[in-house]
């Protein structure tokens, strides 16, 4: 989230929770700015994890990590590997 907040005349804090930051105003409400930019955050992502998993994705994905001679991931599965693991579950 990238969110520049420049205030005159209101203070607010920050507190962690976990890996976010949430900002707070004066009150200890939440602070607007704050609230919409997460909104907007949300709506840009929005089906974002669908789009990825879409087989003709995956497929591209591949095709390029194949012509790069990309080498596995995390999950060590071989290149040579993942084209046989996307014939059998994404036909």
């Amino acid at each position: 989230m990238n969110m520049q907040m420049h205030l005159v005349g209101e203070s607010i804090f920050s507190h962690a929770v976990g890996r976010v930051v949430v900002h707070y105003n004066a009150d200890g409400m939440v602070f607007p700015l704050w609230l919409s930019a997460c909104k907007e955050e949300r709506t840009l992502t929005k089906g974002l994890m669908e789009k990825i998993a879409e087989p003709s994705n995956l497929w591209k994905a591949f095709k390029r990590v194949r012509t790069n001679d990309g080498s596995h991931g995390v999950d060590n599965m071989a290149v040579k590997e993942l084209g046989k693991w996307l014939k059998a579950n994404y036909q």
